[in-house]
């Protein structure tokens, strides 16, 4: 369980991110690590940080270093190292690492998210839905994030996007505050239901924290939505 002062740690580098202040974040984040060595979650919070800036070797090394602190025991580590050797074309050593970590943690449903991950990024999208379908199966219903992580891979799939309508549904009834959960599914509605599709819209903007202006995000969203279904945003 995450401690309070790593909530607090979170608290504070979401305050940061929603200012714009990318650079800002690391040392908040290092200097827990520093602090608290021991704390999965701190780990986390510096390697994640990393990789939202797009620093993916540095993420490697830091993630590295936390998942042989902890004795590769860590699915949340190794979910997050497996998305930065991936970034970085390391397709093979994010394999290797989330097959080891699905015998390690088999009850956890990050090792098949980040597999399926991968099985799309090499064309193979039975076994990236066989892996999702597992990841599914691991996932508690009150994880709304969970159902928002997996829509969002599902919609890089050809036949995914009635399954992940259905997700973000309950992303969004799980989440009421989360402004990218109700943004995707209103860029996923906009053809076929265009009054909910524009009301989920428009309480998204309501709720947008981030420093990406809303209209450049809703506009990549319906770029993201339009790739899904094989066809041209407007």
């Amino acid at each position: 369980m995450e401690t309070r002062r790593a909530k607090a740690v979170r608290r504070r580098l979401n305050r940061l991110w929603a200012r714009g202040d990318d650079e800002g974040q690391l040392p908040v984040a290092s200097e827990y690590v520093r602090k608290e060595p021991g704390d999965v979650h701190g780990w986390a919070l510096w390697g994640n940080t990393l990789f939202r800036l797009g620093r993916f070797s540095e993420a490697e090394a830091v993630l590295g270093e936390a998942l042989e602190l902890l004795r590769h025991a860590d699915p949340d580590i190794g979910w997050l190292l497996a998305k930065a050797l991936s970034h970085q074309g390391k397709t093979a050593e994010a394999k290797e690492l989330l097959t080891e970590q699905k015998h390690i943690s088999p009850s956890s449903r990050l090792p098949f998210l980040g597999l399926a991950e991968v099985a799309l990024q090499e064309g193979e999208n039975e076994q990236a839905k066989s892996l999702l379908r597992e990841a599914l199966d691991r996932t508690p219903d009150d994880d709304p994030g969970a159902f928002y992580e997996t829509a969002l891979i599902l919609l890089a799939m050809p036949t995914g996007k009635e399954q992940a309508e259905g997700l973000l549904r309950k992303a969004v009834a799980g989440m009421p505050n989360h402004s990218l959960s109700h943004l995707l599914l209103g860029a996923l509605l906009e053809h076929e239901n265009p009054p909910v599709a524009d009301a989920l819209i428009q309480k998204a903007r309501r709720l947008w924290r981030a420093p990406t202006d809303f209209d450049v995000m809703l506009q990549h969203t319906r770029e993201l939505v339009a790739r899904s279904q094989g066809g041209d945003s407007d």
